[in-house]
C-alpha cells in the first residue's frame, strides 16, 4: 500500500509540473504574439521610412537637376555676352 501511496503522490507531482508547463507554454505563445505585432508595427514603420527616404532623395535629385540646368543657361548665357 506504502509503495501506491508513493505513485500516487509523484503523479499528482507530475501532473502539478504539467499544468505549470501548460501555464508556462500559454504565457510564452502570447509574449510571442505580442513580439510578432510589434514586429509587424515595426516593419510597416521601416517600410513607410525606406518610402520616405527614397522620395526625398528623389526629390534631392530633381533639385539638383534643376540647379545643374540653371547653371548651364547662366553660363551659357555669360558666355554669350
Amino acid at each position: 500500500m506504502e509503495m501506491l501511496g508513493q505513485l500516487e503522490d509523484r503523479i499528482d507531482a507530475l501532473l502539478a509540473r504539467f499544468e505549470a508547463a501548460r501555464g508556462e507554454n500559454a504565457r510564452l505563445e502570447a509574449e510571442i504574439a505580442s513580439l510578432r505585432a510589434g514586429m509587424a508595427a515595426l516593419a510597416e514603420e521601416n517600410h513607410n521610412l525606406h518610402a520616405r527616404l527614397e522620395q526625398g532623395e528623389n526629390l534631392r535629385a530633381e533639385a539638383l537637376r534643376r540647379i545643374d540646368g540653371l547653371l548651364l543657361r547662366l553660363r551659357e548665357h555669360d558666355s554669350v555676352g
